[in-house]
């Protein structure tokens, strides 16, 4: 149903094409690998692997990808450790639009 949710939000961001689902961060390190996605939405919270480490093996294989974390907790509490697995960005489930296409803008922002 989130994921549901999500691709109906991002659908509407202009520019932005989604190529790809993944039901648990197994699947989403696969599906990394084999569609080469400049981005990759990563819910923190997936069955088998959570998103955390899957962010963590993703960025480590592929550094040129951007991971945003969607997030359910307070984003304070999963900031540090979603940013030290590689993250460009966590944004709280539920967030606009906007909001998301502003955290992707961001996460494709030159450094520094």
């Amino acid at each position: 149903m989130v994921r549901c949710k999500t691709r109906r939000l991002l659908d509407e961001i202009p520019k932005l094409r989604v190529i790809g689902e993944a039901a648990d961060g197994f699947e989403a390190i696969a599906l990394a690998r084999t569609l080469a996605p400049d981005l990759v939405l990563m819910d923190i919270s997936m069955p088998g692997m959570d998103g955390i480490e899957a962010t963590r093996r993703i960025t480590a294989q592929f550094p040129w990808m951007r991971v945003i974390i969607l997030s359910s907790h307070e984003v304070a509490k999963v900031r540090d450790e979603a940013f030290a697995a590689g993250a460009a960005g966590i944004v709280p489930k539920g967030e606009s639009v906007q909001g998301l296409a502003t955290a992707i803008l961001e996460a494709f922002k030159p450094v520094g």
